[in-house]
């Protein structure tokens, strides 16, 4: 990542003959997602864009 913080590794690595690859998203983006769902199921949201992808990468960085 390029902002220097953790991202966790891959959430859901793909085996292969070789091993296992770090494609797909990473678990911090798995956590951002799951935080999104939350926030999204909350009728009072802000509609903001901007907002909610800023709010759910805090959540995801505060996971231990």
């Amino acid at each position: 990542m390029s902002d220097g913080k953790k991202d966790g590794g891959p959430a859901f690595p793909i085996s292969t003959i070789d091993g296992f690859t770090n494609q797909g998203m990473t678990l911090r983006q798995w956590y951002a997602g799951q935080a999104l769902v939350g926030l999204l199921a909350n009728t009072t949201y802000d509609l903001s864009i901007e907002s909610n992808v800023e709010s759910v990468f805090e959540y995801a960085d505060a996971t231990p």
